[in-house]
């Protein structure tokens, strides 16, 4: 019989768009995710990323650095778990009125550090795949670019490799959000996230999170003007 855990998170994400173009644009994202019911565990992650859009696919190419700080025995210090992994995604939008439903397929090579017997061992490769569904309702419209949405979502997420026994099935995670977007260069988001995983020796986790998010966007160039941040365009 499986054993299960609960767990309360906060998980903060602050994002910098730059949109190069209408088919162009990059991001730098950090996050931090605060584990309130455990003590000296946390997770850091740095994403860089591109992506190209053609009508409605969105083509995308990143790399993510992912600290993992946790105690490695029971009463022990936490210790930085680090992990690189590159990754591949790409998108499809379907617009009805005023729902967007997106269908997105990402696949990750993830080279994690290994923990044995209370300390940090060899790296080890596995393979994960993630598929997410997701809904975007527009509750509101205003003037220009101010609007409120709501999305929902779910992605499920199987993994691959020699260190893969019981949880080939990696996790799932649930999502409601509002975003809040006042122009077109802020958005805020809040919400809630229902995540379960399943871990190496096949028991489940269950993690109630609670989403925070900040969005600036940089538009490079806006109907052949070149602009910069706070809206300047030449």
């Amino acid at each position: 019989q499986k054993a299960t855990s609960e767990q309360s998170v906060i998980w903060g994400v602050l994002t910098e768009r730059v949109k190069w173009d209408e088919k162009w644009s990059s991001i730098v994202n950090l996050q931090y995710r605060a584990f309130v019911d455990k003590e000296q565990t946390a997770q850091t992650i740095i994403n860089l990323a591109s992506f190209h859009k053609s009508d409605n696919v969105t083509l995308g190419l990143g790399f993510i650095y992912f600290d993992f700080k946790r105690p490695l025995a029971e009463g022990a210090d936490g210790k930085n778990i680090p992990e690189w992994r590159p990754y591949q995604n790409i998108n499809i939008n379907t617009k009805k009125s005023k729902l967007d439903i997106n269908t997105r397929f990402g696949v990750e090579e993830r080279f994690q550090k290994t923990v044995e017997n209370g300390k940090l061992s060899h790296t080890a490769f596995t393979l994960r795949f993630r598929l997410k569904w997701e809904l975007v309702y527009k509750l509101w419209q205003g003037e220009k670019d101010n609007s409120l949405l709501f999305r929902l979502s779910t992605e499920p997420m199987l993994q691959f490799g020699k260190n893969v026994d019981y949880n080939t099935f990696d996790q799932n995670r649930f999502i409601t959000l509002l975003s809040f977007q006042p122009d077109k260069e802020w958005s805020f988001n809040t919400g809630y996230m229902h995540w379960t995983l399943q871990t190496s020796n096949g028991n489940f986790s269950i993690r109630h999170v609670w989403l925070l998010g900040l969005t600036h966007t940089i538009h490079v160039k806006e109907e052949g003007k070149i602009c910069f941040p706070g809206g300047y365009c030449y």
